[in-house]
């Protein structure tokens, strides 16, 4: 069993790299990657030789990407996650892909002061999460639960904050970001020695003639090198990745298991409870399981 979309305190999650990594140990996954957004794990040469013998740790980071969409000629952010990457090579284009997130933040509590909604400012909200590295609409729909102004997370970024539901105080992060293009990232992460991974096709609600040249685009980025897809993604259902293990069958992409754990409540890693942990068609972790057994048999 693997999990190769983890989020941590390093970027927008709430537990720390070693607390993830223990709680995988304890579910008895087989590996993990902790992909924190647009940042590398500073920690995982030393988590990955801690841990060694009880789970494989493999090099992660999940890219924020522009791509053109044809339909309708706008620019779209689309993820994705590169995975068994050499740090120091991709250490240029992740450095690159930056955020303005005080002003993206400050935007945001703006509009949720027009809804009614107190929300401090962006130096007082930053000083109530000293842990988190990365501030955006976690905190934001955390603080506003701990306050009363919803029930849950959830609720919070379908009424306000996220991409989709009410969008009452949404905003737009391209409008303060730079970000590579689809293009740029995969042939990064490609000459970093990584393998591209389309995340959460779903998520974008693309018509489904623009899905498929979205993933026609990805797989030709790639050429003939290894690439994959999140096919088995916690949050889709059954039909959902049914419909996601056809598109990748159909453009030769390799599977993969995504929980996009954040550590909120109710919420878990890919364990044996969910699908494709029995997966007939070929994964990511088979590849570079592969990898590791051609590394270790040239040292030998």
């Amino acid at each position: 069993m693997f999990d190769f979309h983890i989020h941590t305190t390093k970027s927008d999650g709430y537990q720390t790299p070693e607390e993830v990594v223990s709680m995988a140990v304890e579910e008895k996954l087989s590996a993990i990657a902790i992909t924190d957004h647009n940042v590398i794990l500073e920690e995982y040469p030393d988590l990955q030789k801690k841990y060694q013998d009880q789970i494989q740790l493999v090099n992660g980071v999940e890219l924020s990407s522009i791509y053109q969409r044809s339909d309708t000629g706008e620019p779209l952010e689309v993820h994705i996650v590169a995975l068994g990457f050499d740090s120091d090579r991709l250490r240029e284009t992740v450095d690159t892909t930056c955020l303005d997130q005080r002003g993206y933040v400050q935007a945001m509590i703006e509009k949720l002061r027009e809804c009614g909604i107190a929300v401090p400012d962006y130096d007082t909200l930053r000083d109530l999460y000293p842990e988190h590295e990365h501030m955006g609409r976690t905190q934001l729909a955390d603080y506003m639960v701990k306050h009363g102004d919803a029930a849950t997370e959830e609720e919070a970024m379908d009424e306000y904050v996220g991409i989709y539901g009410k969008r009452k105080a949404f905003v737009n992060e391209m409008e303060y970001s730079h970000y590579h293009s689809v293009e740029e990232n995969v042939k990064a992460i490609l000459d970093a020695g990584g393998i591209p991974v389309l995340a959460h096709l779903l998520t974008y609600r693309l018509p489904d003639e623009e899905c498929l040249r979205l993933v026609k685009s990805f797989r030709e980025l790639a050429r003939d090198a290894p690439a994959g897809m999140e096919v088995y993604y916690r949050k889709y259902s059954a039909d959902g990745q049914k419909k996601l293990a056809e598109i990748a069958r159909a453009h030769g992409l390799l599977f993969s298991r995504a929980s996009d754990y954040h550590g909120r409540k109710g919420h878990s890693l890919m364990t044996a409870e969910y699908p494709g942990w029995e997966c007939s068609d070929k994964t990511v972790f088979d590849v570079l399981c592969s990898r590791n057994r051609a590394e270790t048999a040239r040292s030998i």
